[in-house]
């Protein structure tokens, strides 16, 4: 589902997604990346999604699109939030340095951006929960193209 809402309304979705779900393991590997998730929060879904358990055709953008669903209601102390192309473009502006705004995204930015949405999220002027946060970013990145 995070794939086909991620390219909705472009007509390729659904042929990339069945690319993605048609590679030998790729069922077990999201089962495996979800548990990740859920048993041991964020910065574990993230290695198991670019690593111990990646696969090709599903990166940063959409995966944590899947980490967010799989964990983010788990009550881990970090909860993962969506890190796309459009969040990035925000944080760039609005948080320079949090994570790299070209380029490779280590787990360590991530984990700086679930920690800077925390952080924002529960300032008495927010005070809102941290995909509130990245929905702002999301709507803000979309302004940048």
């Amino acid at each position: 589902m995070t794939m086909a809402w991620g390219y909705q309304p472009k007509d390729y979705g659904s042929q990339r997604t069945a690319a993605v779900l048609g590679q030998d393991g790729a069922v077990e590997k999201i089962n495996a990346i979800v548990e990740a998730t859920r048993r041991d929060g964020a910065a574990a879904g993230w290695s198991a999604l670019l690593d111990s358990h990646k696969i090709r055709g599903l990166g940063m953008s959409f995966g944590t699109k899947l980490l967010y669903y799989a964990g983010y209601t788990c009550h881990q102390k970090q909860r993962p939030l969506v890190l796309d192309e459009r969040v990035r473009a925000a944080l760039a502006i609005v948080a320079p340095g949090t994570v790299p705004a070209r380029g490779w995204v280590r787990r360590d930015d991530y984990l700086r951006y679930l920690d800077l949405a925390e952080t924002w999220a529960a300032n008495p002027a927010w005070n809102q929960a941290p995909d509130v946060v990245e929905y702002a970013l999301f709507s803000h990145g979309g302004e940048q193209k």
